[in-house]
């Protein structure tokens, strides 16, 4: 999982909570960096903050699905109000104020949305006992 936020000392505490968890987490205190990392990682999702000083979250959030597009993004933010076309880019939001489990529980749930995907693509691609291809 890829972490873009300009405020280090939290990102040290999330990602450390997250390895506990089990996740690896690769993090980036600069957009520039975090965009380079997403293009040579091999990613499950993505936290990105909204106010960063170099480029907004919405700017990173194009710029990771252009390279990514089946990539979930979460944005993690401060800020309630965004701009409508973000809210359609990212795969959900999280409040920095709401408790941890809800981030946690936000990302289980976009990194499971996107693995019962590709585990339904790969039975659409199985044959079945018929030779014919199966229907999930």
């Amino acid at each position: 999982m890829l972490w873009i936020d300009d405020y280090e000392p939290g990102l040290s505490v999330y990602s450390a909570i997250f390895e506990g968890f089990g996740f690896r987490v690769i993090t980036a205190t600069r957009p520039a960096i975090g965009l380079a990392l997403a293009a040579t990682e091999k990613l499950d999702a993505a936290i990105v903050d909204y106010e960063m000083p170099e480029m907004d979250g919405g700017a990173v959030t194009a710029e990771l699905k252009r390279q990514h597009p089946q990539l979930p993004v979460i944005l993690f933010s401060g800020s309630t109000i965004f701009p409508t076309q973000l809210r359609t880019l990212v795969d959900a939001i999280c409040d920095k104020a709401e408790p941890f489990e809800w981030l946690l529980a936000t990302v289980n749930a976009v990194i499971g949305k996107k693995s019962l995907n590709a585990l339904q693509q790969l039975r659409l691609r199985q044959p079945s006992e018929e030779g014919q291809s199966a229907i999930a």
